[in-house]
């Protein structure tokens, strides 16, 4: 699903950068879908749902990949924040998701 996600909003940036004549933007794009589909599904980092201690939700807790780069972990969460910079372009849907804290 986090792979699936990311796909999305990097085509559409990248649709976005191309619409707009932005070379700069189109590049960036380019290269996070290109770093996504080398790394596949396999290559996001690991998630274990846990109870919050008062009760009052769950969290995630994030596993990252050993095989893969730690800087990975800052460009996933900027793609992830993508949506909010740009709500002309994305539109909010489904459950609120989930806190996460990396472990």
């Amino acid at each position: 699903q986090k792979f699936q996600r990311r796909l999305r909003i990097a085509s559409i940036m990248c649709d976005f950068c191309k619409s707009s004549g932005d070379r700069d933007g189109i590049f960036f794009w380019s290269y996070i879908l290109c770093s996504l589909g080398f790394l596949t599904q396999t290559g996001m980092s690991d998630e274990e749902t846990i109870r919050d201690q008062e009760g009052s939700g769950s969290i995630r807790v994030i596993l990252a990949r050993s095989s893969r780069h730690p800087t990975f972990r800052i460009l996933f969460r900027y793609i992830d924040d993508i949506p909010s910079l740009y709500p002309d372009l994305f539109q909010k849907c489904g459950r609120k998701p989930m806190k996460r804290v990396p472990a």
